[in-house]
């Protein structure tokens, strides 16, 4: 299908691409919008090209669960099966998520955002899996209750499902084996006890050590002899970069050219959000220094470092949000959130919009019990210590590991 895409864009883009020299000498510049179609069947046939070549050299690769289904409270397990095996060049990665596909609109319109919900991980290792070919990847996570729901696909346009992913890293260093597939996982009842893991699958995963949490999320640590230091460099985001700067020159050119004003201020408005979201994009790295007392905050940005500086005893939680999802990957932003109890009178250096707000309105009424209320709750201040965290589970990960050296006593 990527293929047959592809096809579909570069032949119908192409008598246009053919054209462009033309077109410009004689002033028609919108045609280097057709340059859009001509990129989208590029990057569908390379997309194409990695699905065929990983079946030509492996097969079809699927999942063989048991028990069958999986449940909340229990185990989702099985095997993956490589008809043509493979040959690994390190550990394998194993992820199990809980996704909530969300679709809005209608016609051409219509748009699919998927939220995670609750994601898990661990690692096959290479030296427990048989030597040579390896034909069976075997599989098991215990699903506990809590934020993880059961699969639900009723309503088409409020799914939830669940995706087992594999990264099987190959020999020969430059490739890897990339796949999902969609598992079956409901509830099915608290009588129901969950099997015991086979010694097999005991012997060959094993839970990820932090250090690959902090190289999957894109962060190195470093001792100084008077700070520790993360440093915060966001992975994989070149293509985004490189989608947005398409699209910024191709929503401007078409507000430029286009001489009909609702078209203008229509096109002329994305250019200004993609104009927005570019720069946080393109400076993304960060620096985390923690020292006996403070914590020093360092981002980058068009015009250098921003630096912020705060009290360890200041620090009452780390957050993590979405910033943005590609594809299947998403990516979190971690904040260093102050304790609790907004100053009436003194703001802190690096108060925010919640905590300004609690003080404006609290001065409105300061006799309004809810009021009061709101004040005492709302945190001092929030900093974004990273933008990007690649992954659910490695980026909690960190955020643990950040937390406990942040709070503790050394």
């Amino acid at each position: 299908m990527l293929g047959i895409m592809a096809l579909a864009c570069l032949g119908l883009s192409s008598p246009g691409v053919w054209a462009i020299p033309g077109e410009l000498r004689q002033g028609n510049y919108p045609i280097l919008l057709v340059l859009l179609f001509w990129v989208v069947g590029l990057g569908l046939a390379w997309g194409a090209w990695r699905r065929a070549r990983q079946y030509w050299r492996h097969g079809v690769l699927e999942f063989r669960p048991e028990p069958l289904p999986g449940s909340l409270g229990g185990y989702v397990g099985g095997v993956i099966t490589i008809p043509r095996g493979l040959r690994l060049g390190g550990d394998v990665v194993l992820r199990l998520r809980n996704v909530n596909a969300r679709t809005t609109g209608s016609g051409k319109k219509r748009s699919t955002s998927e939220r995670v919900l609750w994601e898990t991980e661990m690692e096959l290792a290479q030296a427990a899996l048989r030597g040579g070919l390896v034909r069976d990847l075997p599989v098991l996570f215990h699903v506990p209750r809590g934020p993880a729901r059961p699969a639900d696909d009723r309503n088409r346009d409020n799914r939830l499902l669940w995706r087992l992913q594999v990264e099987a890293p190959l020999a020969d260093g430059k490739s890897a084996v990339s796949t999902s597939f969609e598992v079956p996982v409901f509830d099915v009842g608290d009588h129901v006890s969950a099997p015991a893991p086979g010694e097999t699958l005991l012997s060959v995963q094993r839970e990820r050590p932090i250090r690959h949490h902090l190289a999957e999320a894109g962060v190195t640590e470093t001792s100084e002899a008077d700070a520790r230091v993360w440093r915060f460099k966001a992975r994989d985001l070149g293509s985004a970069v490189a989608f947005l700067a398409v699209f910024l020159l191709a929503t401007g050119g078409i507000a430029w050219f286009v001489p009909a004003w609702p078209i203008k201020l229509g096109f002329g408005f994305f250019f200004v959000l993609l104009l927005a979201l570019l720069p946080g994009v393109i400076w993304r790295d960060s620096e985390l220094r923690l020292t006996a007392r403070e914590i020093e905050v360092r981002r980058s940005s068009w015009r250098g470092w921003k630096r912020q500086v705060l009290r360890r005893e200041e620090v009452g939680d780390l957050t993590l949000e979405t910033s943005m999802t590609s594809g299947d990957r998403p990516y979190l932003r971690l904040k260093l959130v102050g304790l609790p109890g907004v100053d009436p009178a003194q703001p802190h250096p690096a108060e925010h919009f919640k905590a300004r707000k609690a003080r404006y309105r609290w001065r409105q009424q300061p006799d309004d019990p809810e009021r009061q209320r709101v004040l005492r709750e709302t945190p001092r201040f929030e900093v974004v210590a990273a933008g990007y965290l690649q992954g659910q589970k490695s980026a909690e990960r960190v955020r643990d590991h950040l937390l406990a050296a942040i709070t503790s006593s050394d």
